[in-house]
């Protein structure tokens, strides 16, 4: 109809018109070379062409996110660290991790549309694909032993999860593998180490039986013999003669007294612990009790703020606390004794003192306080072995603790004891 315009009008100019037919909006436009027209209809012509290009603009960001989610999702499966592959429904591949490549394809070659089988060993070809055929049961798993194309064995761990269709994408199956290798020969070495200790263990008793039967019998008859000999001559052995029978005497109770010494510290390490929560302060208490006769005849007077419940023995923590009790008495002197146990807790962990005001021990020996078997003054003739302070520091260390002396305690002598709550 426009052509007809320029035959009717008053203008004698011709109308030059071209039609446009939009499809995807369903519209037309026109435009006119006219004076009159033109103007009208190139504005409409604008205004779809400014939609038009919004509209672009919008699928232009939106395939740019497209491509930057599946660059990101690229980046994430190729540099997870662990062996992971995407296969679709027919168990070709879409997509692995490089840990994929480095355990199973060399680290190079091109895996994608490839079969399954076509970069794992044969071996773990056919079971893996039996258990990856059985698409649409969820997922499973496994550890698999294996032959690596170089002809090494090895182990892996595996697991499949299915995953679902997802527009022209029919679905498929992701794959988890790892290699545990080195985590199982680990295991085997701790196995076999843990066989050893138990050889071990046994031997250690038969040796504390050893000692306890075949070490001591003599040592009593040296110290049987050295008796009779005291008794039955005496009026034949002058002055010299009589110490050293005395001093015969003394070694052979002292190294009974070692030996016993000795199988209780071997019993401690080998006999199993009966754990349970335990209050500090009770067993402070019950340590006092045991030493109930002792204390009394000194007037011991023992102090015990604060409690802390602890996971141990409570046999063997009471035992430490009682050896404490006794040394203090051992070597207190004459001057009245004070015992003063405080109990804290902190950052997870019970802090005990243990502090008495006898004479302590000089900085310079501390360190040996704890060996085996250690008297730091030999001139001191007071009962024991040598061995109280090294096994409380054994069971206080088997209960994931610590012990040590206080070397800025001043007024006596203070041990730090700590054990996790």
């Amino acid at each position: 109809d426009l052509p007809s315009l320029g035959r009717s009008g008053q203008s004698p100019e011709r109308f030059d018109v071209q039609i446009f037919w939009l499809a995807d909006e369903g519209l037309f436009a026109a435009l006119v070379h006219s004076a009159s027209g033109r103007a009208a209809v190139e504005f409409a012509v604008a205004q779809t062409g400014r939609e038009n290009r919004l509209l672009l603009e919008k699928i232009q960001q939106q395939q740019e996110q497209i491509l930057a989610q599946n660059q990101l999702m690229q980046i994430f499966i190729t540099h997870v660290p662990a062996a992971v592959a995407m296969l679709d429904k027919d168990l070709n591949y879409l997509m692995v991790s490089q840990r994929w490549r480095d355990d199973f394809s060399g680290g190079t070659g091109e895996v994608a549309r490839q079969p399954f089988a076509s970069f794992v060993p044969a071996d773990m070809a056919g079971r893996w694909h039996r258990a990856l055929q059985q698409r649409g049961e969820g997922s499973s798993s496994g550890i698999e032993k294996t032959l690596g194309r170089d002809g090494s064995s090895g182990w892996h761990r595996w697991e499949r999860q299915d995953w679902p269709a997802i527009g022209e994408a029919g679905g498929g199956t992701l794959v988890f593998s790892e290699n545990i290798t080195r985590a199982v020969e680990q295991t085997g070495r701790l196995r076999a180490q843990g066989r050893r200790l138990t050889a071990l263990n046994t031997e250690m008793r038969q040796f504390s039986l050893a000692v306890s039967h075949d070490l001591r019998a003599p040592i009593r008859q040296i110290s049987a013999f050295a008796r009779f000999l005291s008794e039955a001559h005496m009026g034949q052995l002058d002055a010299s003669g009589a110490e050293y029978v005395d001093l015969i005497r003394d070694c052979a109770t002292r190294m009974l007294g070692m030996i016993d010494a000795l199988l209780a510290f071997s019993k401690i390490s080998m006999a199993e612990r009966a754990m349970s929560q335990v209050s500090i302060r009770q067993m402070v208490s019950d340590a006092s009790a045991n030493l109930q006769t002792e204390m009394a005849a000194r007037a011991v007077v023992v102090t015990c703020t604060g409690d802390a419940a602890v996971l141990g023995d409570a046999a063997l923590l009471t035992l430490v606390f009682q050896n404490l009790m006794d040394n203090a008495l051992k070597y207190a002197g004459t001057q009245p004794l004070e015992l003063n146990i405080s109990i804290a807790r902190e950052r997870g962990v019970n802090i005990i003192g243990f502090a008495d005001n006898g004479r302590g021990i000089a900085e310079h020996l501390q360190a040996k306080a704890f060996d085996l078997f250690q008297r730091l003054d030999a001139r001191q003739k007071t009962a024991g072995a040598g061995v109280g302070l090294t096994l409380c520091r054994k069971i206080i260390e088997l209960h994931g603790g610590s012990m040590e002396i206080d070397p800025h305690f001043d007024g006596g002598l203070r041990y730090n004891l700590r054990l996790p709550t």
